[in-house]
């Protein structure tokens, strides 16, 4: 799947934004709404992600925090953050909302047309194509230590259903929460290529080989590889060399190589990549054999304008 449209409100330094995006798109502007963008589309993840919201939070600065809710998160609370109110636009009144128009891959259409049996209105909305638009909001409170998140919206090709109440379909809350996971925000972190080396699934053992192979191509051009707990290790005279000590060009290699083959995203979010990776991973959402579907570049010059 891949995001098709994005509409933001009541970001700091980015106080209303709306933009389609291409399978590989490229963002330029200013550092603030740069992130904020990122931000928004992490926030709309996570919406049908705890564990993604939790990440999130924890990049705002959220001491401790705890999400709330069971089958989708409805919020969360936590100690302190620090500047967190620079996040949230002054005329925004604590309220962010996000929206996502978001094309599904065939297995989710399938899914949702062997649900048609049960529930008519599918087969209208469904008729209209696999187009989803969800629109998230997130209320912080007053102190800005905790915020609800709510649904505002859930249409389906032309056709809206209701996001409460008796009318609410059964099969929506299974539905989004299959939507979790897909979204990734580069580089990786070193010790997933450990974690992966550690794992006895099949899929995993070929993602990492894909990666270890990545590494010694342009436009990483490392040499042979394999993968150490914090990160890949590479040969070099006679001794195995962290990527850490190849300074940023190990660094952004496996960062985002790592990102690509190892993350189990669908769609990648990368701030301000090196020029020399843009058009390379602008291919990753072309390519058969990438796991990507979409990237989306922010800090690429001549990119589209944010903020």
């Amino acid at each position: 799947m891949h995001i098709e449209r994005i509409e933001v409100v009541g970001f700091g330094g980015l106080r209303r934004f709306e933009a389609a995006l291409d399978r590989a798109t490229r963002f330029d502007g200013p550092p603030r709404a740069l992130m904020a963008l990122q931000d928004a589309v992490q926030l709309a993840f996570a919406a049908w992600d705890a564990d993604a919201l939790l990440a999130l939070l924890t990049r705002w600065g959220c001491v401790n925090p705890v999400v709330l809710g069971e089958g989708l998160p409805e919020g969360a609370h936590w100690d302190s953050a620090p500047g967190l109110g620079a996040l949230l636009d002054r005329g925004a009144d604590g309220l962010l909302t996000v929206g996502l128009t978001i094309v599904l891959d065939p297995p989710q259409f399938g899914k949702l047309r062997r649900l048609a049996a049960r529930d008519g209105r599918l087969i209208d909305a469904l008729a209209e194509g696999a187009l989803l638009t969800v629109r998230i909001g997130a209320r912080f409170s007053p102190a800005l230590d905790a915020l609800a998140l709510d649904p505002l919206g859930f249409v389906l090709g032309a056709e809206a259903f209701p996001i409460a109440g008796a009318d609410r379909p059964v099969w929506m809350t299974p539905f989004l929460r299959g939507l979790g996971g897909r979204l990734g925000r580069g580089p990786l972190p070193g010790t997933t290529w450990g974690d992966r080396a550690r794992s006895y699934k099949l899929e995993d053992q070929r993602a990492l080989r894909r990666a270890l192979d990545a590494l010694a191509a342009p436009p990483a051009s490392l040499g042979e590889a394999v993968a150490l707990p914090d990160g890949p290790g590479f040969f070099q005279d006679d001794a195995l060399v962290a990527a850490r000590h190849l300074g940023s060009a190990g660094l952004d290699a496996a960062g985002l190589i790592g990102a690509v083959y190892l993350s189990g995203a669908e769609i990648l979010l990368v701030d301000r990549p090196p020029p020399a990776w843009v058009e390379w991973l602008a291919q990753k959402a072309e390519e058969d054999a990438s796991p990507l579907e979409q990237v989306i570049l922010m800090g690429v010059p001549g990119g589209q304008p944010v903020g």
